[in-house]
């Protein structure tokens, strides 16, 4: 188990959310090298979804993926009333900033569970990429769920889950797009421990747990 140092580095990086270090994985996607979250540039339309997670701007982030699932709700592939070469532009640029992983190897999930999701819009935005990422994405998305980026001590969306106690639905949801998540464990220096571990430490009489 790690040492009460290494919880009170748990504690800080929860508080700080996603500011991770640099380590970046070997990509299976692209990296998010257009966008720096050091930016002064305010004009969020110009700034991919995953910048606005990064920065912690989950309404914006919400209002954008709101409108995709208004205009190409998931599941709906070959059903748009729009021409076929702008459906195709539009649909393709959703994908790639779902898909895209930062530096770091955070996806837009592991940037936002990681702040948490006691928010207004956090759950919200968390549920439906995950749907997006389960109806339009099934195996692509595969990625996202196990990933386990060096910069967030090693730990998948579903520890991030357990660390920030998020709500049962959200963790199902998680869970169910890909269990095997619960038998990895997170980086030595915290302990190395699963998902269902960090619960059952940290909320052990919560609904979570059980």
């Amino acid at each position: 188990m790690s040492s009460d140092n290494d919880e009170e580095q748990d504690i800080a990086s929860s508080s700080e959310g996603s500011n991770y270090s640099s380590d970046a994985n070997a990509g299976e996607d692209e990296d998010d090298d257009s966008y720096s979250s050091s930016s002064d540039e305010s004009d969020s339309a110009s700034r991919t979804l995953l910048f606005l997670c990064e920065e912690g701007q989950l309404d914006r982030a919400l209002d954008r993926v709101r409108g995709w699932d208004e205009q190409y709700p998931p599941g709906s592939a070959g059903a748009d009333n729009m021409s076929k070469a702008e459906s195709a532009a539009d649909r393709s640029s959703i994908r790639r900033q779902i898909l895209q992983k930062s530096h770091g190897g955070n996806y837009c999930l592991h940037e936002v569970l990681a702040g948490g999701t006691s928010g207004r819009s956090a759950p919200d935005l968390v549920q439906r990429l995950v749907r997006r990422c389960r109806e339009d994405y099934p195996l692509e998305s595969q990625r996202i769920f196990r990933a386990q980026p060096k910069g967030s001590y090693c730990r998948t969306l579903l520890h991030w889950c357990s660390w920030g106690k998020t709500s049962p639905a959200i963790l199902r949801s998680i869970m169910m797009t890909y269990p095997e998540a619960m038998c990895l464990r997170d980086d030595k220096s915290h302990g190395r421990r699963t998902p269902l571990d960090i619960a059952e430490r940290y909320w052990k009489d919560d609904a979570i747990t059980n």
